[in-house]
């Protein structure tokens, strides 16, 4: 990750908890991955599986929002794909918390397993949602205790 993101400082923290004075932007959702394993029949990955790229957002590009990310309350990683996928997803969401962001994503759940499940807690997301209505019937029953 590049190290030359500064934090929020001191004073714009303590401006942003005067009434009056919240940031620019309630949310910015960002599509961090447009790879999936699910085969939801309402989904564009599904639906044009012929043309459909699968490809992560890399961590360069998501650099490039951090002067939107400083503007932003909130920040929701997802996109037509599950963003757990997404290698540099942990670096995003910590990028965005450096920003001053709460830190929100949808997952499926389906390649979560305990390691991964572990670093979303070490991570602090603010909201993690599961996302139990995307894929086809026989595809969940394995996620109903979740």
């Amino acid at each position: 990750m590049n190290t030359d993101f500064k934090a929020s400082g001191f004073w714009r923290n303590i401006k942003e908890l005067l009434p009056g004075h919240r940031r620019m932007l309630d949310c910015v959702q960002v599509a961090v991955t447009s790879r999936c394993m699910e085969h939801c029949r309402y989904c564009p990955h599904t639906v044009f599986k012929e043309r459909w790229q699968q490809r992560d957002m890399p961590m360069a590009t998501f650099e490039r929002l951090w002067p939107i990310l400083q503007r932003a309350e909130r920040v929701h990683l997802q996109g037509w794909g599950e963003p757990l996928l997404n290698s540099n997803f942990f670096n995003i969401a910590a990028l965005s918390r450096k920003a001053g962001c709460t830190v929100s994503t949808t997952t499926c759940g389906m390649g979560l397993r305990e390691k991964q499940a572990a670093a979303l807690v070490e991570a602090e997301l603010d909201i993690v949602a599961p996302d139990r209505h995307r894929c086809r019937e026989q595809c969940c029953t394995h996620r109903r205790s979740i």
